[in-house]
């Protein structure tokens, strides 16, 4: 059992194969959002390391979102069009919640940058949802760490860098130790695309490719502003 697996909805771009044994390989964009160049490339290379045939892919996972709106349509519709010519299940990952599968002992907060001061972003600790997975303001976010006086926390995803003044500010202030994770696991990764898929899959959380929708939780930055009234 094989299943293949698209990140697209952050500045890098990845691909997984995963099998029923957990081995893992993947492949990667080094530029910033070159999803649509490089991605059925990466898919390529991952199924050559891994010494199969496209045929033998039980599965396709794609990583729905939130994230980046372009990049969540190309993840999105690249696994479908490959679900549909090899004629195999669809397997849809939240991008929040695949966090929940890194090895930490305490608690994550991913964040990713949404603009004008929001965020998509939770507070988990394991699978235990403290703050569950949507699109929050990042000082909401911030105050419900402070409120559940939480001993240690670590944040992910690129709302880091969006918003790194704000939250050294509100956890200097609110007696809060916190790490900003290294920047080579910092943001969404295909890995735990894949990882999540293999659970997933494992329970029959399958649906077909004409089901695997996008989960954007917010409209389009310039959909706001004509709405709005200010594009």
């Amino acid at each position: 059992m094989y299943i293949l697996a698209f990140e697209t909805t952050g500045k890098y771009g990845s691909v997984s194969l995963i099998n029923s044994e957990g081995k893992i390989i993947t492949h990667s964009t080094d530029n910033n959002f070159n999803h649509l160049k490089e991605i059925t490339i990466l898919a390529e290379k991952c199924i050559m390391d891994f010494n199969i045939k496209k045929s033998h892919i039980t599965a396709v996972a794609a990583s729905v979102g939130p994230g980046s709106f372009t990049g969540i349509r190309i993840g999105v519709t690249t696994a479908r069009a490959i679900a549909q010519v090899l004629n195999v299940p669809c397997i849809s990952v939240g991008t929040l919640d695949s966090f929940k599968l890194l090895e930490s002992e305490g608690v994550i907060c991913p964040i990713i940058n949404a603009r004008r001061g929001q965020v998509y972003g939770g507070i988990y600790k394991g699978y235990d949802d403290i703050l569950e997975s949507g699109p929050y303001l990042i000082k909401d976010v911030l105050e419900k760490i402070i409120m559940e006086k939480l001993g240690s926390v670590t944040f992910y995803g690129d709302g880091i860098e969006a918003y790194e003044e704000k939250i050294r500010e509100a956890m200097l202030e609110g007696g809060i130790n916190y790490v900003f994770a290294d920047e080579k696991i910092r943001y969404q990764s295909s890995e735990l695309t894949a990882r999540a898929a293999l659970q997933m899959y494992k329970k029959g959380m399958t649906v077909s490719y004409n089901d695997l929708i996008p989960q954007y939780m917010r409209k389009a930055e310039a959909q706001q502003k004509l709405e709005e009234g200010t594009l």
